[in-house]
């Protein structure tokens, strides 16, 4: 069971989520993660629980993956995410969890339980990488 990435550097973790609708923790993250509006930003306290909710809009200018930088993202939870993003974020150090559709809640609860583990695609694995 992969245990959760939770404040290995004694920080807030911040999780990142991409969306293209606002709605808070109902906020629905489906669809390719470069052409998300929002990114919802939850911060983890040391204990696990929500500190802060927040969220920012992508602008025109700039791509989700320079914001999640930008805002100090460590992992993002998305439904799917090109290669080139994909490795931008991994380079950084960022967690990648991909292949998740649901809510921000649901997705932040699955992940705290340790239900959503960092998987790469089959032909990746393949290729060995």
């Amino acid at each position: 069971m992969h245990k959760p990435k939770l404040l290995e550097v004694r920080e807030l973790l911040r999780i990142v989520f991409p969306v293209n609708e606002f709605r808070g923790l109902q906020s629905l993250i489906d669809g390719e993660f470069k052409n998300a509006r929002y990114l919802v930003l939850v911060e983890l306290l040391e204990d696990g629980s929500v500190g802060e909710l927040s969220y920012v809009e992508v602008e025109d200018y700039e791509s989700p993956a320079s914001l999640v930088r930008r805002k100090n993202g460590g992992i993002v939870i998305c439904d799917s995410i090109d290669d080139f993003s994909r490795a931008y974020l991994l380079v950084l150090g960022v967690e990648v969890i991909q292949g998740f559709r649901g809510t921000v809640k649901e997705g932040l609860e699955k992940y705290l339980k340790g239900e959503l583990t960092p998987p790469y695609p089959e032909t990746l694995q393949e290729d060995g990488v």
